[in-house]
């Protein structure tokens, strides 16, 4: 028997262990990152998540929720996507990914959605086994959306990875601590004022407008409890903090996240040398890969030609960050009955337009249809 059942992560005591045993698992599928980004008023997240059970074992959940612009995305931005049970071959994979990309899908426009999005992290099981960096998703239906990253190997030596940066970095490094700048982890509940207040010039002086105060301390309350988000800090000689980085931590692997820094510290190496101690610090842990993050070689300007330049200069290969969408379209049209269907249908609604029948293998019996699938 195969059922898909709502959800809410935050009230399930099986979520989180679901999430880190499953090779699709990263922090932001954590039920406390769902909690924590849909009490984010100005965001106004309506939540969508659920589970897959057959013969009532759960063998897959996906986190998803619809924002106001008509956006149905895993985690509130598509950063991640369904997630599966380990230790399963590779053809019930495909199979059960087959059926909860189709229940997203359906749930999506049910919600009045327009545009779908997922991902999988570079640094996730799935994606590090993916040996032909073909996007995952992309069989179903959906358009790729990936981008790069930069991703180290911490396996590597600490000399290996010192002089696989480049030598603008070193220097930096090098400067700042000759300066008596010093980098060190913090208590992100303690630190949250400080973090916001240069959170904001930051975001403000590259032109970019600052995320809401109650992401962060959503974050604090959260994920960095249970050491999924480390707070860094670096400071200067006389005290002064003038720098952050957030780093996540899941798994076998870390992350930069976010970071910000006051404009008097543009110029002093301290940001280099905070991204190498968060570096050393993960393989001092046991970490094994470290996730720079996603970088635009092709944008000229702005901030994100700012952050490529600087995350480019750690080292590091490039792996996909696998993204995906697909456009929806909200249409009615006649229904018509069916007969039997082979595949499960969820709520025993066994209607579906006279020419829905998806790729996917079963049956839409909503009101709608997938442009980029059938190409009208």
């Amino acid at each position: 028997m195969t059922e898909f059942l709502s959800i809410d992560p935050y009230a399930d005591e099986g979520w989180d262990d679901f999430v880190r045993k499953s090779p699709d698992g990263w922090v932001w599928g954590l039920a406390g990152w769902q909690r924590m980004i849909e009490r984010v008023s100005e965001w106004d997240l309506r939540p969508q998540s659920f589970e897959l059970r057959e013969n009532g074992k759960r063998v897959a959940i996906m986190p998803l929720h619809v924002n106001p612009h008509g956006v149905a995305a895993s985690s509130g931005w598509g950063l991640v996507g369904p997630m599966l049970m380990g230790g399963i071959d590779s053809s019930d994979r495909r199979r059960i990914l087959k059926l909860v990309l189709s229940e997203a899908t359906r749930r999506a426009v049910e919600s009045g959605a327009t545009l779908i999005q997922i991902g999988s992290m570079p640094i996730t099981q799935s994606s590090n086994e993916n040996l032909y960096g073909v996007n995952p998703f992309f069989e179903f239906g959906f358009s790729d959306t990936s981008t790069n990253s930069m991703v180290l190997d911490l396996t590597a030596d600490e000399e290996s990875l010192w002089f696989s940066m480049s030598t603008l970095a070193r220097r930096q490094i090098r400067k700042a601590e000759r300066e008596g700048f010093q980098a060190q982890t913090v208590d992100w509940a303690e630190e949250l004022k400080s973090y916001y207040q240069i959170h904001v010039e930051t975001y403000r002086r590259t032109g970019v407008a600052p995320h809401p105060l109650q992401y962060f301390k959503g974050i604090s309350e959260e994920i960095a409890p249970d050491g999924h988000s480390l707070l860094w800090v670096g400071v200067s000689s006389s005290g002064e903090k003038v720098a952050y980085q957030n780093i996540n931590v899941f798994g076998t692997a870390s992350y930069y996240h976010t970071g910000c820094s006051l404009e008097v510290a543009q110029h002093s190496g301290v940001n280099y040398l905070i991204m190498w101690r968060a570096i050393l610090a993960a393989k001092a842990q046991g970490l094994q890969r470290f996730d720079i993050g996603e970088v635009f070689f092709d944008v000229a300007t702005g901030k994100q030609k700012g952050l490529t330049s600087f995350k480019s200069k750690f080292g590091g290969v490039l792996r996909r960050y696998y993204k995906a969408s697909m456009k929806l379209v909200q249409e009615d049209v006649e229904v018509v009955p069916l007969g039997p269907l082979s595949d499960p249908v969820v709520g025993g609604n066994e209607q579906a337009t006279k020419s829905d029948v998806s790729p996917f293998g079963r049956v839409s019996w909503i009101k709608s249809k997938l442009l980029n699938i059938w190409g009208e």
